[in-house]
């Protein structure tokens, strides 16, 4: 008698639900450095002043806020973020102060910020299954599955804590790319393809009109048609919302402005990528799909060639901007769909999913040990109860001012946009600055009330790395006989004129209140 195990299959709904919690869980990787002693700290200083913008939006009852008056003070910046990620994260706040958790109602925007990440991710996670299902043969859709849940940097763009517009414009191009590939099999897809680009676009007009175009590119030429229902979803989608918040030509030419590429030099996502990155972030596996496109016949299948014309595209942009390898990272995960042959044996498949895979796992397993507390943000928590918002704006460290910004309420000069580049460099003026008088004049100009010093010797650094254009290591602290530097007076509290008040010291930090 023959006796046979069959296991049961779970309804894809669930396998489905099941997978998005198993991405929700892994975009956690980063808890160490954002819960801490009771208290959620964020990611990136851009996080902070997204964060404060939704906090004024709810404390006012606002939908848009174009202006941010509390960065570059007195002068403000207009920003190039769009408003639907601040409407998710006040909405997620707003259902998160109705749970009964004390920690959470006492502070859910913070949470708000923290989950918006992951369940974005998650939402992605369980629609990518949906659409992707059926694909065959089954190891390869699992391939795609296994590496979006794994890798490096798709579990930075949607990690927690970092509530940033990137988390929403690689959730959708993801969704976008996912819809591609069905769309034609499925003509029902057609309105939800152009519906997702156009929310894309919405939320920014670079990266998504960047990849529209190999796909309308491909569809005109090699197709020789465009579904009219996707042209249609496009524009009632795009063209209303882009009407509503305007195209933000000002904050784009402060790309433009003096100094920008001397900051830009000191931002590690903004720098050029390495060997060492490639191998450690996306698996030798990227070195496939070149060899295997020498071998195929069907360069003129429409899906494949909108797959490659952005694939190299960002290929290319990585290699000029780290930032561009979250795009890069979808990309691909597209690519093994269409390129990987089925394996000839379990030995080729294995060695496939170990060049692929192993990369990320090994990222993964040697990057958690590194994750630090995060001790510097938490002191600035502190230092910011000693902060009164009304007596005048904080000059400091233009990467720490935003988390003040948003522990205090008090505005700041410099900020971590390039639309607070004026202020940015004023900062570094004043921390370069050798006498006060001169230093003051900065001060008043900004109208400042609070001064920050943090460590000279970094300070000065980054301070000059802005104004010259020098590298890091090649700065090199000046020594001054009579006269020292301000930054450095300030820190260790000698000949400081008697309009600075100490209100806060610390191993890193120096507070002053200014009253001249």
């Amino acid at each position: 008698m023959n006796c046979r195990i069959s296991i049961p299959r779970l309804p894809p709904t669930v396998t489905a639900g099941l997978y998005a919690l198993a991405v929700f869980v892994s975009r956690f990787k980063y808890w160490k450095s954002s819960l801490f002693e009771g208290h959620a700290y964020f990611a990136d200083a851009d996080c902070y002043t997204r964060l404060y913008r939704v906090k004024r939006l709810l404390a006012e009852h606002a939908l848009i806020q174009r202006f941010h008056p509390f960065e570059n003070f007195p002068d403000g910046i207009v920003v190039h973020t769009t408003a639907l990620l601040d409407w998710l994260v006040g909405g997620l706040s707003l259902f998160l102060h109705l749970l009964p958790l004390q920690a959470v109602q006492d502070h859910p925007l913070d949470w708000a910020g923290i989950l918006i990440g992951p369940l974005l991710a998650a939402g992605t996670a369980f629609l990518l299954y949906r659409l992707l299902q059926n694909h065959e043969p089954a190891w390869q859709r699992w391939l795609f599955f296994g590496s979006y849940l794994i890798n490096p940097l798709l579990i930075w763009s949607t990690s927690m804590a970092r509530p940033d517009h990137q988390n929403l414009i690689i959730s959708l191009l993801l969704l976008a790319w996912a819809l591609e590939l069905r769309r034609w099999e499925q003509p029902g897809l057609h309105a939800w393809a152009g519906a997702v680009w156009g929310l894309a676009l919405w939320v920014s007009l670079l990266e998504p009109l960047l990849f529209l175009a190999p796909v309308l590119l491909v569809n005109l030429v090699v197709r020789r048609r465009e579904a009219r229902t996707f042209w249609v979803t496009l524009l009632l989608v795009s063209l209303p919302l882009l009407a509503l918040e305007g195209v933000r030509s000002e904050a784009y030419e402060k790309l433009n402005a003096p100094y920008i590429h001397n900051w830009m030099g000191t931002i590690g996502e903004l720098r050029h990528s390495t060997l060492n990155w490639w191998i450690q972030y996306g698996g030798l596996i990227f070195l496939f799909p070149l060899w295997l496109l020498l071998r195929r016949k069907e360069l003129a299948e429409p899906r494949l060639l909108i797959f490659l014309i952005s694939s190299v595209a960002a290929g290319v942009l990585v290699y000029w901007q780290q930032r561009w390898g979250y795009f890069f990272a979808g990309i691909s995960l597209f690519l093994f769909l269409l390129l990987l042959p089925r394996p000839r044996s379990v030995l080729a498949a294995g060695l496939l999913l170990a060049l692929q895979l192993g990369p990320m796992i090994w990222w993964n397993w040697t990057e958690y040990p590194k994750i630090t507390t995060p001790e510097e943000l938490a002191q600035l928590r502190d230092m910011a109860e000693k902060i009164t918002p009304d007596s005048g704006a904080l000059m400091g460290p233009w990467w720490q001012s935003p988390a003040l910004l948003y522990f205090s309420g008090a505005p700041i000069i410099g900020s971590s946009s390039h639309e607070s580049i004026e202020g940015i460099v004023d900062t570094a003026r004043f921390y370069t600055s050798c006498n006060f008088p001169e230093a003051e004049a900065l001060l008043k100009k900004h109208r400042v009330g609070w001064v920050l010093v943090y460590l000279p010797d970094r300070l000065y650094r980054n301070s000059e790395q802005i104004l010259t254009g020098k590298k890091y290591d090649e700065i090199e602290m000046p020594s001054y006989s009579g006269t020292r530097l301000v930054c450095r007076r300030l820190f260790e509290h000698v000949a400081v004129p008697s309009a600075f008040r100490v209100t806060y010291v610390s191993p890193l930090f120096t507070l002053y209140h200014y009253q001249p």
